[in-house]
């Protein structure tokens, strides 16, 4: 019993750790496929990789000394089936009630419970979240199994010298017979929790407003290659940054229908409000955004550090010059504020160059009619 506490415990403090380097790809692909990021589906997604992380764990911990196996004379493997029943029968006759009840306490038999319901949730998980039918559902179930058995027999994969756990062919009959069980009881699950047809739709319509962690995201990743842009052409910072801007922002939404490598990956582009972009309305809209307001705060910093050294004529227009564009600043800030609580609300460049951000997720009929119903309702 201390081995499994040991072994969930080390799981538990592992979780985080793998959670943290999932999360960032997670979330992009439930951007890319859905448009939006499912409460539901995290937990269950998450759950599932909490319950994977705990039984391997299970399987391999807890870690003995090399030296220790190294000196091991006990059988790698056991390839009997059916063994167990001779394990549970040599230690425990059962011949009237009283004996019944040391069942529960022989560790033979407590061993093929483990077994057994070792991959119960893995089965449930097989046929609620992902849709697999029965034979599938089992023969994936044996493959994990399968996966433990040769981790162990191998001693994982060559660390060890020799296996130090037994491969044992019964393990895999009731590790699979667990799965099954799991695939069975699914329906018990399934009429607490919403299906995932539901979660996928209720993602679907969520998908069609764009939030501003999406387009955020979109940024990040456009702003990353654009980073890289600037460090491979030769004509000087400044320079560089003007001709990666029009290289990639428009020279890259132009030929790609509004949707640059950032955009693509969450399922956004631009399109016109009047229907599809025209040419030059990406270059009116990504000039306003990146030539024009993103590096105001840098311009403003320039005419206060210089204006000190104009004529007085030129120093009065220099401070007209900073409040007007401390003005357009602040009118951008509060403006992307807004859009953070409000994702359909416009910013400056969007107005201007009459353009706006859609999704572009693909989406199945049935899903479309439920957006279509729920907006009817919202009407």
């Amino acid at each position: 019993m201390q081995s499994y506490l040991y072994a969930i415990k080390t799981a538990i403090f592992i979780f985080p750790i793998i959670a943290l380097l999932i999360t960032l790809p997670y979330i992009l692909y439930n951007y890319h496929k859905y448009g939006s990021i499912s409460f539901m589906r995290t937990i269950i997604v998450y759950s599932f990789i909490l319950y994977l992380i705990n039984i391997f764990f299970l399987v391999i911990l807890p870690l003995p000394k090399i030296e220790y196996v190294m000196t091991l004379k006990t059988p790698k493997y056991q390839l009997i089936p059916f063994q167990f029943i001779n394990d549970i029968n040599s230690t425990i006759h059962i011949d009237n009630f009283a004996s019944f009840i040391k069942l529960f306490k022989n560790r033979a038999f407590l061993q093929v419970l483990f077994n057994i319901a070792m991959t119960i949730p893995f089965g449930i998980y097989l046929r609620y979240y992902f849709n697999a039918p029965l034979i599938k559902s089992v023969v994936i179930t044996f493959c994990l199994s399968l996966f433990f058995e040769i981790t162990q027999l191998t001693g994982l994969y060559g660390i060890y010298p020799r296996s130090y756990r037994l491969f044992d062919i019964d393990d895999l009959m009731l590790n699979t017979f667990g799965g099954y069980i799991g695939f069975i009881l699914e329906p018990l699950i399934s009429s607490i929790l919403p299906s995932r047809q539901k979660i996928d739709e209720k993602s679907y319509i969520k998908g069609f407003k764009i939030g501003i962690v999406r387009r955020a995201l979109a940024f990040f990743i456009d702003i990353f290659f654009v980073f890289l842009l600037i460090n491979i052409f030769p004509f000087g910072t400044l320079f560089n940054y003007y001709f990666a801007i029009i290289v990639y922002f428009i020279g890259l939404s132009i030929i790609n229908n509004g949707k640059t490598l950032g955009k693509m990956i969450v399922s956004i582009k631009v399109i016109s409000v009047d229907g599809k972009c025209k040419w030059y309305q990406y270059i009116i809209r990504y000039f306003i955004l990146y030539i024009v307001l993103l590096p105001l705060p840098i311009y403003i910093n320039y005419l206060f550090i210089n204006y000190l050294s104009f004529s007085t004529n030129l120093a009065i227009i220099t401070i007209l010059e900073i409040l007007f564009l401390s003005i357009l600043w602040l009118i951008f800030i509060v403006e992307t504020i807004l859009a953070i609580f409000d994702g359909d609300k416009e910013i400056i460049y969007d107005r201007i160059s009459h353009t706006k951000i859609v999704s572009n997720i693909k989406i199945q009929d049935n899903v479309l009619d439920e957006f279509e119903r729920e907006e009817e309702v919202f009407k």
